[in-house]
């Protein structure tokens, strides 16, 4: 869309899947759209659309339901004043291709089930073969341009390094949740006696660590038949070894047990949910480039494929949609001089990116449970920052899970070790103080 609406034609979109929506409910999940995905859809003209597709949530309305007796309600203000819609990426992926089947018909086409293979041909140009599921040559094209955004595995990208190596090098970083396996689960929408559009987290057991089980819920269209549940859990947990259905409605039964578990979740979910083969959460990882310009062509990695984090904080989607703005902007200054805008976009997205990068290391890689002694000093960072920013606001900015909300990533960043860094010296100074006058 972004280049169809610059006056680019015969735009060509590889898709090595039938469609636009998820080939397995079991990996489906639920975006949480924020202002930067909603800006780029005002520019290009679909926020309505998205609008229409998701849920808008200006304040987060929690509901715990564990062993207690009574249920636990939670209602703050964690979305900033731009809000968060969150709907299914199954209908994320349906509003943009009916974008392009509406308004860009004559200059995009996408190409289901279609393998890109990148390749240099006899006098050493870069040549883009698109073939189909058994392998075959449908369709061999010299591009103008090459952008990759097929994903954190992205064969695109690793064919780049493998060609332009000083380019496009790859960072590999850490992270706490990095390596999680995760599923989703299809569970009634009007089983669990709560509002749609409250966000809902079953918690189970947690002693021993192997057997603790959470379920969690975002918010969902009213006329939904089924919410999706997402569970995200280490490899060695107990449910990851259950392969028969009435074990696992047992397992779920046991972990909660104020509920009925057989009413809320269908056989024939369970049934897919156990056959199919969970995902696994990513390395913190980026690319070292963006961009190369070529004689004949110029290469563009963009979204996962360019930087992809585990989804702690919910922005990868909104980094991509991000990256797309910044890319149609520079192309729109720059016109027909490609190389400048790619220049530009380039400039404009590092700083941005690698801030990122840094703040989804420690921003919030504990809310999955996986080390309770960690979240609860994390939560208790989270109490003091909110408790320092109302005290002095001048002084202590807010967390850094409701920077990312308000500035651009490497403004939040700035903001949030500049906090940290006075807290510091505030505990030093109060600690000396406490000294001083314990006389030691």
């Amino acid at each position: 869309m972004v280049l169809a609406k610059q006056g680019w034609d015969d735009v060509i979109v590889a898709e090595r899947l039938p469609g636009c929506g998820p080939q397995a409910s079991s990996r489906e999940y639920t975006y949480a759209l924020k202002k930067r995905t909603l800006r780029f859809a005002q520019v290009m003209g679909f926020e309505d659309q998205l609008r229409h597709e998701g849920v808008a949530i200006n304040r987060l309305l929690l509901e715990v339901i564990d062993k207690s007796p009574e249920r636990k309600r939670v209602e703050m203000n964690t979305h900033g004043e731009d809000g968060v819609l969150y709907m299914r990426r199954k209908k994320l992926l349906e509003v943009l291709t009916d974008q392009i089947e509406d308004h860009y018909f004559n200059s995009v086409s996408i190409m289901f089930e279609t393998q890109c293979v990148v390749k240099n041909d006899d006098s050493g140009k870069l040549v883009v073969e698109l073939r189909n599921p058994e392998g075959d040559l449908v369709r061999t094209v010299l591009p103008k341009l090459i952008l990759a955004c097929d994903g954190v595995h992205s064969k695109v990208r690793t064919t780049f390094e493998k060609t332009y190596p000083q380019r496009f090098g790859r960072k590999i970083r850490s992270s706490p949740s990095a390596g999680l396996l995760y599923k989703a689960l299809l569970i009634k929408g009007d089983a669990l006696n709560t509002s749609m559009h409250t966000s809902v987290i079953l918690r189970g057991g947690s002693k021993p660590k192997r057997q603790y089980l959470q379920v969690g819920l975002f918010p969902s269209h009213e006329e939904d038949a089924r919410r999706i549940g997402s569970i995200v859990l280490p490899e060695d947990n107990d449910l990851w070894k259950i392969d028969n259905c009435d074990e696992c409605y047992e397992y779920f039964q046991q972990h909660f047990p104020r509920i009925s578990v057989r009413d809320i979740i269908d056989r024939d979910d369970m049934k897919l949910f156990l056959s199919s083969t969970p995902g696994r959460f990513p390395h913190i990882q980026w690319s070292t480039g963006f961009h190369s310009v070529s004689e004949n062509a110029a290469y563009v990695i963009l979204g996962d494929a360019a930087h992809s984090t585990p989804p702690d904080i919910g922005e990868g989607v909104n980094c991509c949609m991000e990256d797309l703005h910044v890319l149609h902007d520079s192309l729109q200054r720059h016109g027909d001089d490609l190389a400048a805008a790619l220049e530009e976009f380039e400039k404009a997205r590092r700083s941005d990116v690698e801030a990122l990068m840094r703040i989804s290391r420690y921003a919030h890689p504990y809310l999955y449970n996986q080390n309770p002694l960690m979240k609860k000093l994390w939560t208790a960072e989270l109490a003091l920052r909110v408790v320092l920013n109302k005290l002095l606001p001048a002084a202590f900015d807010q967390h850094i899970i409701f920077l990312i909300n308000q500035y651009s990533y490497s403004e939040a960043l700035r903001r949030d070790l500049r906090t940290k860094t006075r807290i510091s010296f505030l505990t030093v100074a109060s600690l000396s103080a406490l000294l001083y006058y314990l006389n030691i």
